[in-house]
């Protein structure tokens, strides 16, 4: 008995060294494409540029930022508040791997929160999966009918989207496909939003978004991909229903705040740039889309002005902000003379 439960063991994990060898393989870069960007002209509204896309690559999805569970988060993104710091991934992996006991009740959640904090700490493919190589040979120690927890897999699909290998993705999305978990399905349908994204499925990726949201209504991934999806298509009601409740995060709101000024409720715009820029205040898109609305929406040249010369003032940023605050700020000065012309007396 003993001798083929040794068999299993080595079988399983020469398979799981064989999915791996695949995934490091393929090609691909390592940087995840944007799963919500924004690439549109001011007048119709500008939060994301390609530069700045790809610069900070997002695909988002939630996680509790006050704990070790990072399993549902997708990448450590720095255009939304549910981001997190690699520093500190890096910090709680090395933490969680001194701490691991194998013969502990919670050794399955405590491998697959390591995978994750790894993930999120920049570590490779094959750390990942190396983790889950480690959890395997414990499981089946234990009993040969085991097999990896829903949140691993989960990981391992999560970890190889985020290496563009999207087939293997797919394999371990597959493998949780029938989860009962409807917070897992929920990171399972908005990941595979994701890929169809990528591959430029856009309808499909909706569709991904909406059954995530239908399965579990307060994931907050499905919701900013949606919603940010909805802005860059017009349809603002959309936009709102989405973000409205994601309110403790800066970017959701910078997309609130999109949706507000350019369906012309210039005075929500205004309260909502006031809480974003006190918690983001060097965000250029937003900087440049609250100066827009002081301008477009609420006529304040003067104002409008002041916060566009301020959004040029800071450093770093997609330039092509700067390049659309200097064009809006000669449409200014020609609306100032024109003003003035009209207000000086007649000879």
């Amino acid at each position: 008995m003993h001798f083929k439960r040794s068999i299993l063991i080595m079988l399983l994990l020469g398979i799981l060294h064989l999915l791996s060898a695949c995934a490091s393989s393929s090609g691909g870069s390592s940087s995840v494409a944007s799963s919500s960007n924004l690439d549109s002209d001011f007048e119709d509204g500008d939060l994301e540029t390609k530069e700045n896309a790809e610069r900070a690559p997002r695909s988002n999805t939630d996680l509790s930022a006050n704990n070790t569970s990072f399993v549902y988060s997708l990448t450590n993104n720095p255009l939304t508040g549910k981001a997190v710091n690699p520093a500190k991934a890096q910090s709680e992996a090395s933490k969680l791997q001194r701490g691991i006991n194998p013969k502990s009740a919670d050794v399955r959640r405590d491998f697959s929160n390591l995978m994750s904090a790894k993930r999120h700490g920049g570590a490779s493919l094959d750390e990942v999966f190396g983790v889950a190589q480690k959890l395997i040979t414990i499981e089946l120690g234990k009993d040969i009918r085991r097999q990896l927890p829903e949140q691993a897999k989960l990981e391992l699909a999560l970890s190889s989207i985020q290496s563009q290998k999207f087939s293997m993705a797919e394999h371990w999305l597959n493998e949780i496909s029938d989860t009962k978990n409807k917070r897992i399905k929920a990171a399972e349908l908005t990941a595979r939003g994701i890929i169809a994204k990528i591959d430029g499925r856009l309808p499909e990726a909706v569709d991904f978004w909406r059954q995530a949201v239908s399965t579990f209504p307060n994931y907050d991934a499905a919701r900013l991909n949606l919603g940010m999806t909805a802005i860059q298509f017009g349809d603002y009601t959309t936009a709102k229903k989405m973000l409205g409740n994601m309110q403790d995060d800066w970017y959701a709101l910078t997309g609130l705040m999109q949706a507000e000024r350019i369906s012309n409720n210039p005075r929500r715009a205004e309260s909502l740039c006031s809480r974003i820029l006190e918690k983001q205040p060097k965000y250029k898109p937003a900087l440049f889309s609250c100066a827009l609305n002081v301008y477009q929406g609420l006529g304040d040249l003067k104002k409008a002005r002041a916060q566009l010369e301020a959004v040029s003032r800071v450093e770093g940023g997609p330039t092509v902000v700067d390049e659309k605050a200097f064009l809006i700020i000669g449409r200014i000065d020609k609306d100032l003379r024109e003003q003035a012309s009209n207000q000086s007396p007649k000879k």
